[in-house]
């Protein structure tokens, strides 16, 4: 279960993309949707139709899914409303990317709304959940947040999902930042979650001045 090149550039242009989502390829499954995922384009997963399934695919990366028994008339509609609601926040982000508020916690700054992340001047290539993750951490910098935090507003998950999928995504933006320069900036606080390994005189939140005042 993975892509290269040429598998990749057949669906380039495509208005959404639908991927079978199997227990046997769980690992690689939010790696591929990360590799597909294009700004209007939804993703869509096809599972058993078992809650667990449908849960795990969500989590791993998919915009929503379908479960089994599969009917293509709900698929096709199931797009068509993902696209409409990709195309609203398409829309939303590109204001957003002229207001966004900027985190910097040392060498790092965060926009979450430009979909922006550099680390003394460079810029680093993210997922857009490991942006936000990033910027809930520099947002309260020397403090724990919590995983229930995190999976609720990094996720958007009300409930604890019974997976790994938070640490498995500190772990993936830890070793992207490792090799940035910038090893040990997520730190572990046991029993509670992670929290970013700046204090609050490194932060600041740069607010812009059209909002000052």
């Amino acid at each position: 279960f993975d892509l290269d090149p040429e598998a990749e550039a057949c669906v380039e242009d495509a208005d959404a993309i639908v991927v079978a989502w199997e227990p046997a390829t769980a690992p690689r499954f939010g790696y591929i949707c990360y590799r597909l995922r294009r700004p209007g384009r939804p993703l869509v997963a096809l599972t058993d139709g078992t809650a667990e399934a449908h849960v795990l695919a969500l989590v791993s990366g998919a915009d929503t899914a379908v479960g089994a028994p599969l009917n293509p008339p709900v698929i096709e509609a199931e797009v068509i409303a993902q696209r409409r609601l990709h195309s609203l926040s398409t829309a939303d982000r590109s204001e957003a990317a002229r207001s966004d508020d900027e985190v910097r916690c040392g060498p790092l700054i965060v926009s979450v709304g430009a979909h922006r992340v550099t680390v003394d001047g460079r810029r680093l290539s993210l997922p857009p959940r490991h942006v936000r993750l990033l910027a809930l951490l520099a947002s309260s910098p020397g403090r724990p947040v919590s995983r229930d935090r995190l999976l609720r507003e990094v996720w958007s998950l009300s409930f604890d999902p019974e997976t790994n999928v938070v640490d498995v995504t500190v772990h993936r933006l830890r070793s992207i930042l490792k090799a940035a320069g910038t090893d040990g900036l997520i730190r572990t606080v046991r029993g509670v979650g992670y929290a970013i390994g700046y204090d609050s005189e490194d932060c600041a939140t740069a607010a812009p001045t059209a909002r000052d005042g």
